[in-house]
């Protein structure tokens, strides 16, 4: 339920030209094919050769770089239509899945008053404003990313982690500074788009349970512009695994998008015993 600032075709466009040429040279990134398959062909290459695991890294800066590029060029009118599908279908205790990696929906959510930092990502964050601790209730909704997000640091020492500046002062806080924030041995919780999910990172475990927790206790669960493409294997196991019938299921899918594909989905769930309407809608349409 979160608008996406999809990496579209300028992703690749955006490595830079000597990076790519060595890619492209060991054979592991082709521009020509889309970014999942050969961020794929790196985490296979990774494993056999330890520069490439170094090259795999710098995505997550990359994508960071872009999304908050595209987060300080944002029309803020271009989000009236998230607003108004906020406003009209989103209340208190409803819990948002999104793979998304920008900060959209939590920016939307607190401006509605349904959305805080202290617990609205599924576990507990604590902020500081000149030096003081910011004081703050518990979320009335929370946001659960499935794939990481823009600016969370984890540590690969301890169970450490924090925000970056940039994403907290984007979802509201400003002069905000993550109280967890320090320079530790890290990476970037992202879950890159490959065929190969790494979700062992920290925090994304506890983020998936609670996932699962919300989607088997939900009455009503509302897919939204998700293709649920093959490469989200996990994402996948998670749905079908946790959802149960009985539950109203809607699937909103956009009208660019293959009808095989949305009838593929919805008869995926009913082998499996879950009854899935779809309609053929847009996030605005919806609203």
């Amino acid at each position: 339920m979160s608008v996406a600032l999809y990496m579209d075709v300028h992703i690749p466009r955006a490595i830079p030209l000597g990076l790519r040429l060595r890619l492209e040279t060991r054979g592991v990134f082709d521009d020509q094919v889309n970014i999942e398959a050969s961020l794929t062909r790196l985490d296979i290459e990774a494993t056999r050769e330890t520069d490439l695991g170094l090259f795999r890294e710098y995505f997550g800066d990359l994508f960071t770089d872009y999304f908050n590029d595209r987060h300080k060029q944002l029309d803020e009118a271009s989000l009236d239509y998230f607003r108004a599908f906020v406003n009209r279908n989103v209340r208190p205790g409803d819990v948002i899945l999104t793979f998304n990696y920008d900060c959209l929906a939590e920016r939307v959510l607190r401006e509605a008053g349904l959305w805080n930092i202290v617990d609205g990502y599924g576990y507990r964050r604590e902020l500081v404003q000149d030096g003081r601790m910011l004081i703050d209730g518990d979320s009335p909704c929370r946001v659960l990313k499935l794939h990481g997000s823009l600016g969370w640091i984890s540590s690969v020492e301890d169970a450490s982690f924090f925000i970056q500046n940039e994403a907290v002062g984007f979802v509201g806080y400003p002069a905000c500074q993550d109280a967890g924030l320090r320079k530790v041995a890290s990476k970037r919780t992202f879950v890159l788009p490959s065929y190969i999910k790494q979700l062992d990172t920290h925090p994304l475990p506890a983020i998936w349970r609670s996932a699962a927790e919300a989607l088997r206790r939900s009455s009503e669960v509302v897919f939204i512009g998700y293709s649920m493409p093959f490469a989200d294997s996990a994402a996948w196991m998670l749905f079908l695994t946790n959802l149960h019938d009985g539950q109203d299921i809607l699937y909103c899918w956009h009208p660019d998008s293959a009808l095989r594909q949305a009838e593929f989905i919805c008869r995926t769930f009913e082998l499996s015993g879950i009854h899935i309407r779809d309609r053929k809608s847009s996030v605005q349409e919806f609203c």
